[in-house]
């Protein structure tokens, strides 16, 4: 794999680790043209990243993750290993936005049963 293939995404102005400093940096509405991405942030960062590969069904492409400046050097030139990637069709599309309001919940039925109000010890004599 060439460097052309490999890209860098930066996300919330964090800065560029020395061992990605010869690669280029793209935006998120460009990782779906490369190969191999390196998302430099933090797991919401990733899953904004995956979410997009998911909805242009782009599967293909490898992602790196670096949260700290050491992990730069595997995620630019480590195996990449296949991970099961969970489409959940729940929550918001992407035509409609979020409110972040939840459906109200039911409270699930009791099962448990009162106690007989009968006394443990006799009274009487």
């Amino acid at each position: 794999m060439t460097t052309a293939d490999v890209v860098v995404l930066l996300f919330g102005g964090r800065r560029l680790p020395r061992a990605l400093r010869d690669l280029a940096t793209v935006t998120i509405d460009d990782v779906i043209a490369h190969r191999r991405v390196i998302v430099v942030g933090s797991d919401a960062d990733l899953a904004a990243v995956l979410t997009r590969l998911l909805q242009a069904e782009r599967l293909d492409v490898e992602v790196g993750h670096v949260r700290r400046p050491w992990a730069a050097r595997r995620a630019r030139a480590g195996e990449a290993q296949r991970v099961p990637l969970i489409r959940d069709e729940t929550g918001p599309s992407s035509s409609a936005p979020h409110t972040g309001c939840l459906p109200p919940k039911t409270p699930a039925p009791s099962t448990v049963k009162p106690l007989p109000t009968t006394p443990c010890c006799s009274t009487a004599r």
